[in-house]
């Protein structure tokens, strides 16, 4: 399965101890450079190290995007990152792009990309029994990470929750 990510689910994950779920997932996880410069991986975030780690091991791997055409017109919308995951993944033929913000989503969408984000991930996880609780990782996102999560969008979590657990 080929894999393209953004920055913020290996940031949100790693922040609470969970990036080890893209690699039970999904194996490989590509990510571009202009994502590895967002990462700051230098900069001591709590979960750095799980990132570093993980480029090290190379389930991370980091490409250069070739189609820099795509990469400028999403820039007009859309931040360095999020333009190049998306380059990446189009020209990668990718299976799936890890997006959290809706924008950039939408435009996975408008490419004929199939995207997911940290919610997806964390409920991928639950239904096939690598976690128990994930409440409490999305509470942690909120707390540790800072990680946006509206009402509305809980009440959905809590219905799928529910849904996969009578």
């Amino acid at each position: 399965m080929q894999v393209v990510s953004n920055s913020s689910p290996l940031i949100a994950l790693s922040g609470i101890d969970c990036l080890h779920l893209l690699k039970a997932q999904f194996g490989i996880i590509h990510i571009p450079d202009a994502v590895l410069q967002e990462l700051k991986l230098d900069s001591g975030f709590p979960g750095s190290e799980l990132i570093q780690n993980a480029i090290e091991e190379k389930w991370i791997q980091v490409q250069t995007v070739t189609d820099l055409n795509i990469v400028s017109l999403l820039k007009r919308d859309l931040d360095n990152g999020e333009s190049e995951a998306l380059s990446l993944a189009k020209t990668r033929n990718a299976d799936l792009v890890l997006l959290d913000e809706k924008e950039a989503r939408r435009f996975a969408t408008t490419m004929e990309l199939n995207s997911t984000g940290t919610i997806g991930i964390i409920l991928k996880a639950y239904r096939k029994k690598e976690i128990n609780d994930p409440m409490q990782l999305f509470h942690s996102l909120k707390k540790k990470v800072g990680f946006f999560i509206s009402k509305s969008m809980m009440l959905e979590i809590q219905k799928e929750i529910k849904k996969d657990n009578p």
